[in-house]
């Protein structure tokens, strides 16, 4: 099957996607791949499209793929095609403005020179004028000249087929030319398309190369709205979480909301079990007026339960500090001075002794001791 059935077919096909998949297929064929930017450009597209609240200027329209993105020949029977000259480029690298380079169909051309002196410019002019299976990177004009950098990179690509001979006028942006896409250049950027990184050689037609790109597209616009999805649950809970105490039960189920399965766990918490059921139903027959009289009731059974806690604990404390309680304390404190009065004025009595210590409590629980002898003997 020609690359241009493929083409066709892949086009059809791509109507029925979404208009952000549709518009990743026409970056696909237009630059050979996408960037960040692209993919944070699609995702604003796929989030407009599914209908979420987006910002309106900061998303672009989407262009879905035409058949004039794809850079493909007309049809199979295009013959042999001989590029005979690059003629006539201006603003291309370090290359001199107007000069032309001249080739030999029939024979080994050879471009040689030191490094700068514009090899690769000539060979950047033949990777835009024709195909390859990576997309070359944009030429930029000289930077060193005066006005460089908002000159505009040209040039004249001369060619012979079967059908004839004609020119190419080259500039960014032109449209392809039919029969200069039959002609594949291949540097060590091309190489790169046509080994996996196992190094198995691999080969696919550039349409179909476009589906592989658009599945990483979804994978990446996926993962780009789960990150989101993800901080927008954490900035939530977060708001909460940092008015609470860490290590609570509000500051687990808050910081359980950040987390996968939060709303489980959320549909947990707030199912009502059997005795909380019938809890509710009676507090909501209280206050709807529906059963007055036991509601009544109730209030007054635990009025009467908190007075009696009252009571008794006005009663503990009459009998730790009422009259009693206050007498016996004094009676305590007199008899405590009585003994050290007693005790001051026996060591001032026997202080001429010639024993040291007569009339201290030792020497009394002594001579209690020593008189008790005789009576039991």
């Amino acid at each position: 099957m020609h690359e241009q059935q493929v083409a066709h077919q892949i086009l059809a096909w791509s109507r029925s996607l979404p208009l952000w998949q549709r518009d990743a297929l026409r970056r696909i064929a237009v630059k050979g791949g996408l960037t960040a930017a692209d993919i944070g450009q699609l995702t604003l597209m796929c989030k407009a499209e599914a209908g979420l609240p987006l910002e309106a200027d900061r998303c672009p329209t989407p262009q879905p793929l035409e058949m004039s993105h794809l850079r493909l020949p007309d049809g199979p029977g295009q013959g042999a095609v001989s590029i005979t000259a690059i003629a006539d480029v201006q603003n291309v690298n370090a290359l001199k403005n107007g000069q032309t380079l001249r080739l030999r169909p029939t024979e080994l051309n050879v471009v040689y020179g030191p490094n700068g002196a514009g090899k690769s410019g000539w060979f950047r002019v033949l990777a835009q004028a024709c195909s390859g299976r990576q997309r070359e990177p944009d030429l930029l004009p000289n930077m060193l000249i005066r006005g460089g950098e908002a000159a505009i990179p040209s040039a004249q690509v001369e060619y012979t087929s079967d059908s004839g001979s004609g020119v190419l006028h080259w500039h960014p942006g032109a449209r392809p030319c039919a029969t200069l896409q039959s002609v594949v250049v291949l540097d060590w950027r091309q190489a790169a398309a046509y080994f996996a990184s196992s190094g198995a050689t691999i080969f696919l037609p550039g349409p179909l190369r476009m589906l592989r790109h658009l599945a990483s597209a979804c994978d990446a616009v996926r993962d780009a709205m789960s990150r989101e999805l993800k901080a927008r649950r954490a900035s939530r809970s977060g708001a909460l979480r940092h008015r609470v105490r860490e290590g609570t039960a509000v500051w687990n189920v808050l910081d359980d909301l950040a987390a996968d399965g939060a709303r489980e766990r959320t549909e947990e918490l707030a199912a009502y079990g059997v005795a909380q059921r019938a809890r509710l139903g009676a507090l909501r027959s209280a206050l709807d007026g529906t059963n007055t009289a036991h509601a009544c009731a109730e209030l007054l059974r635990r009025v009467t339960t908190r007075l009696r806690a009252v009571a008794r604990h006005l009663q503990t404390i009459d009998e730790q500090l009422g009259d009693d309680a206050c007498k016996a304390l004094l009676g305590a404190r007199r008899r405590a001075d009585e003994a050290r009065a007693a005790l001051s004025a026996s060591l001032s009595a026997f202080s001429a002794e010639p024993l040291r210590g007569v009339g201290t409590p030792a020497w009394r629980a002594m001579w209690d001791a020593a008189k008790s002898i005789p009576l039991k003997g």
